[in-house]
This record gives structure tokens, C-alpha cells and sequence, in this order.
């Protein structure tokens, strides 16, 4: 029995060898792709935020009102809360715009020998505008002028020192003032276009004048000469104050120390009087000032204080005594006059060549 089964096995094996094996075809592997075409990896997903705990509730503060700005008297401006706080605030505009129309109004050639402090209050005192719109100067003339003082105290610091060391100006006019005539009438032309400084005793002031034209001789001088301070009466021309040079120009105060016949009078001791009372008055108004800043300055209100202008220097004795001579000079009629009118004997007369050379 087994060898049957054998041989039957054995047959189909056979015929299995016969049959015909079917074809099969296996499709060929795509090309592997690119390294650019190959996408990035995802990117790993964010942390989660952390939890942070919810705020406590605040309580509603109600708004504050806005700030109230006001212009001190002296042009600074000021800023208050309902609660009466007080808090700096920067100059108005407007504040601007009339320093700018009030140095508008002076002429040119002023405004070149003038800060801009001093421009600004000579042209708000002495100009004012017409009907026309053009500036003209003011009909309440006098002939001393005085800048604004300092405040007695400040709320806030001052923008410049400028008001601890102005000084006052002097307006020489006699044709407006008195009407002086020259055997003609004269014809107003104007202001003089120089300006000068004039040396006091213990510190300078400014002088203007006027420069009227003659009608008969067609020609213009500035008012503060002696061609037109000479025909004066004796009460106006004791009211000029100065003596005059080619640039500077000295106060009669001043030279009337020279007139002293004491020993050791000269102009070199009055150059160094002169020189400490210059320095003291300027020492004085710097201190002024600098109090002023203190307290701002300790404050932090301001990170530096803007320092004193410089103590303006003193003229040489030289000068001094050129100016002396000016003034005897004027005097030379009256001295005439004073000679003259003694009556007496003549005693003695001598002239030597000493005499000769010192006159």
C-alpha cells in the first residue's frame, strides 16, 4: 500500500514539472527623493503658558483734572492742579512772539549792540504802533529809563540772569522835549543809529539820542553833540549827564573826582576805586542771583545753573585822564569868566618855561 502511494506522488510531481510556470512581473521601485524636496521635520509643539494666578480687584480711582496753566506777572508760566499743586510748565508761545515784536520795533543798528533782554523791554517802553501799524516812538518821553526789577521771590528759576544786571538807559531828546531851534526850525529824522555806553561809578547805563536835520543847512547831527548841547540853556545842559568820547563815554560823577586838590589824586587811584566799586556792585547782584538758584538747584529742578554774565572790564587810567580834559575844556569859558570878573592889583605876573610846558 505504501508503494502505491508512492508512486502516485511521484507522478504528480511529474506533471507539475510539465505545467508551464506563470510570468510574474514585479513593478519597479521609485526613484528615492531629493534632499531639498524632503520636508522638514514638524517643529515640536509650543510649552503651554504658564498659569498665573488672577490679579486682586483695585479700586477705581476717579480722573484728575487737567492742569490749569497760568502766566506769572513776570511772564513765566505756571501750572496748578485743584489739589494746589504747582508744577513748571514751558513759556507759553505767546510769550515768544512778543519779544519778537518788541525787538522788531527797535531799529537795526540797535539791536547789533543790545542783548536780547535788554532789546526786549527798550522796545515795549519807548515804541508802540500807530494807527498805521508802524512803529513809532512813544509821546510820553522822559530821560531816564529803568529795566524790570527782579521779583521778590520766584516760584520757579528765572530763564537767564539777565534781569539782576540790566541797567537803565538814558534818552537824550531835546528837539522833542524842548523844542531847541537853530535860527531855524528843526526837522525830526529819526534816532541816532549809535548807541553808547557810558561808564558810571559803580557800573555802565545806556544812552540814545535823537538826530534832527536842519532845514537851512540841510545837515543831520545826532543831538548829543556840542554843536547842539551848547545852545542849551544853562538848566538843560546841566541835565546832560555825560561826558563823551569816540567809542565810550564817562559820567560827570565820575570826573568830578579828578577835580580834588588833594595829595595823591590821580587818575590811577580813581582807575582802582573805580575797579572796586565795579566789583562790588557786580559781586552784589551775583549773589542776588545765585540765591535765586539755590534752592532750585538743590532741588533738581535745574541740572545747571546758568552762570553770571562777566564783570565788564574798567577803562585805563589814560582814558580816565583824556576825559578829564574834555571836561576842563567845557569849563574853559567859565574859568575865563571867573579870572576876569576879580577886580585888584596884579602883584606879580611870571611865566616860565615850566609853567609853559605843563599848560
Amino acid at each position: 500500500m505504501s508503494i502505491i502511494v508512492l508512486m502516485l506522488f511521484c507522478s504528480h510531481v511529474q506533471v507539475l514539472q510539465t505545467l508551464p510556470l506563470p510570468l510574474v512581473v514585479t513593478p519597479p521601485s521609485p526613484p528615492p527623493p531629493a534632499l531639498s524636496s524632503i520636508p522638514p521635520p514638524p517643529l515640536p509643539p509650543p510649552p503651554p503658558p504658564p498659569q498665573v494666578a488672577a490679579a486682586p480687584p483695585t479700586l477705581a480711582v476717579p480722573a484728575r483734572a487737567p492742569p490749569l496753566t497760568r502766566e506769572d506777572p513776570c511772564g513765566v508760566s505756571v501750572e496748578e492742579t485743584p489739589s494746589g499743586e504747582t508744577t513748571l510748565a514751558p513759556a507759553p508761545a505767546k510769550r515768544t512772539r512778543k519779544r519778537k515784536e518788541s525787538n522788531a520795533r527797535l531799529p537795526e543798528s540797535w539791536r547789533t549792540a543790545l542783548t536780547g533782554e535788554e532789546q526786549e523791554w527798550i522796545g515795549r517802553e519807548l515804541f508802540q504802533p500807530d494807527s498805521k501799524g508802524r512803529t513809532t516812538l512813544t509821546t510820553d518821553l522822559q530821560l531816564w529809563w529803568y529795566p524790570p526789577q527782579p521779583r521778590p521771590s520766584y516760584t520757579q528759576p528765572p530763564a537767564s540772569p539777565a534781569a539782576f544786571f540790566a541797567c537803565r538807559l538814558f534818552l537824550w531828546t531835546p528837539l522833542r522835549l524842548w523844542g531847541v531851534r537853530c535860527n531855524k526850525a528843526l526837522t525830526k529824522c529819526g534816532l541816532y543809529r549809535t548807541i553808547r555806553r557810558v561808564l558810571d561809578i559803580d557800573g555802565w547805563y545806556l544812552m540814545a539820542t535823537e538826530y534832527p536835520e536842519c532845514r537851512r543847512c540841510k545837515k543831520k547831527v545826532a543831538a548829543w553833540s556840542q554843536e547842539v548841547v551848547g545852545q542849551l540853556g544853562e538848566g538843560h545842559r546841566a541835565q546832560f549827564p555825560a561826558i563823551l568820547t569816540y567809542k565810550l563815554a564817562c559820567d560827570r560823577r565820575v570826573i568830578l573826582q579828578l577835580r580834588e586838590r588833594t595829595r595823591g589824586n590821580s587818575p590811577t587811584q580813581l582807575y582802582h576805586k573805580l575797579c572796586e566799586a565795579h566789583t562790588e556792585a557786580w559781586m552784589r547782584q551775583s549773589m542776588h542771583y545765585l540765591s535765586v538758584m539755590e534752592p532750585f538747584a538743590s532741588m533738581g529742578v535745574v541740572r545747571m545753573c546758568t552762570p553770571p554774565p562777566t564783570l565788564p572790564p574798567v577803562p585805563q587810567y589814560g582814558w580816565l585822564l583824556l576825559v578829564y580834559r574834555h571836561d576842563i575844556l567845557s569849563r574853559l569859558e567859565d574859568v575865563k569868566a571867573r579870572v576876569t570878573s576879580i577886580f585888584g592889583t596884579i602883584l606879580k605876573m611870571d611865566s616860565t618855561k615850566r609853567v609853559n610846558v605843563v599848560l
